[in-house]
Parts: structure tokens; sequence; C-alpha cells
């Protein structure tokens, strides 16, 4: 009795087991629906996004400022290429760039020796010819207190009625190439990026003016300053 009443025992065993077995497939099932259709919804999302499209200036104007080798580094002469655009509805954009072309032979600007590419720096104290100086905030006393500036390498929207920067990107990758015609114009096209990862592209052509404000030279402007490449910037 006990062997035939077992056998009843067998079938829902086994009845139970398929039960399981059918839900847990019911309940793959229901989970790989539910993450195809969460993929479908992300993919019409990412569809949708759209990266923002890189900026591009044209410049009209340029002083080009040179200050020598101020911090003795025997391996190039600063230049500060300030660009600026027409001011518009009491705005203006300024890229100023902080380079270090070949040296002059008698520590005098000659616009020719900034022929060439001038690629970022290998690291912070990397003063070669041929690279740029990455952007940074410098400090200013003024009579209202001391105020942050930005120097080096940057990207700036300016008021035109204050002359200070209502927006600034320090740049820090990128490049920028410089070319010298026989007559004295000259061409410059660059791709930056800033602390801000937007990518500008930039470019100028015209005849700047030049400035030498090497030693005993005439005192800089407040956004021009040899501090572009401080002596306190240490490699890495």
């Amino acid at each position: 009795a006990n062997g035939l009443g077992s056998i009843p025992l067998i079938k829902n065993t086994r009845h139970k087991s398929l039960f399981i077995k059918f839900s847990s497939l019911l309940l793959a099932a229901a989970i790989l629906f539910t993450s195809c259709n969460n993929g479908s919804t992300n993919s019409e999302h990412a569809g949708t996004y759209q990266k923002p499209t890189p900026e591009t200036v044209s410049l009209d104007n340029a002083v080009f400022s040179y200050y020598g080798d101020p911090y003795y580094s025997g391996e190039s002469d600063l230049w500060i290429l300030e660009l600026s655009t027409t001011p518009a509805e009491g705005e203006y954009v300024k890229i100023n760039v902080s380079v270090n072309a070949e040296p002059g032979l008698q520590g005098k600007p000659d616009i020719t020796l900034l022929n060439g590419r001038y690629n970022m720096p290998s690291n912070s104290g990397d003063m070669s010819a041929g690279t740029f100086n990455t952007g940074y905030t410098d400090t200013q006393d003024r009579p209202n207190g001391a105020v942050e500036i930005p120097a080096g390498s940057y990207f700036a929207n300016v008021s035109e009625e204050s002359d200070e920067p209502a927006e600034t990107d320090l740049l820090r990758e990128g490049y920028c190439t410089v070319t010298v015609g026989t007559d004295g114009k000259v061409s410059i096209e660059g791709v930056m990026i800033g602390t801000q990862y937007f990518k500008r592209y930039f470019t100028y052509e015209g005849t700047p003016e030049v400035t030498d404000k090497s030693e005993g030279g005439d005192p800089a402007s407040p956004w021009s300053t040899p501090t572009n490449r401080p002596a306190a910037r240490n490699a890495d």
C-alpha cells in the first residue's frame, strides 16, 4: 500500500518541477523583453543627441608682442599673439596665444621667426621652440582688491565697455600654425581645446601690429605681461 501510495507523490513532484522550470522560462523571457525595450529606448535617445558644433572664429585684429627670453631659458623667445574680432553689440572675442618661437640673433623681434607650428608642451616646464604656453589664471592687484585674470593661452568673450573678459576658457590642448609672407602679412590657423572641453577653430589673416616688450621695452598691457611664462612653473 505504501509503495502504491508513493506513485502520486512522484507525479506531483514532477509537476512541481515542470511548473518551476516553466515559470523560470517565463521570467527570463520577460527580463529579456524588458531589456530589449530599454535598449531600443536608449538607442532612440542616443539618436536624438547631437554633439555641440565646434566653434569657428575668424579674427580681424592682431597685436604681436615680443618679450625676448625673460626667464633666460636659452631655448626660445616668448611672443604673445593677441587676436580679436571686431566689436559687435558691445562685445568682442579675444584669443590669446602665448608661443615659444625660435630665438632672435640679437634679442630683437623678427616676425619671420614665428613661422611654424606650435604644439602643446610635453609638460608644464617645456619652453622649447615650437610649443605654446597653456592657459592659467594669475592674480593682479587693483584699487578695489586682487582679481584673477586669464594668462598664457586663452579664449575670452570681452565686454567692449570695460575691456574685461565676461567669459574665459584656458586653452590646454591643440596647436596653431603661423605663416609669415614675404610682404609681412601673416596667416594663422589653429584648433585648441580648453578647460571647458570645447573645441575651437580659429583663423587670422592680415598685417599685425608688432611691439617690442623685451627688457627695456614698453610696459606690457595688463593681459599680456611676461607672467604668461612664469619662472615658478616647474617641469612635471
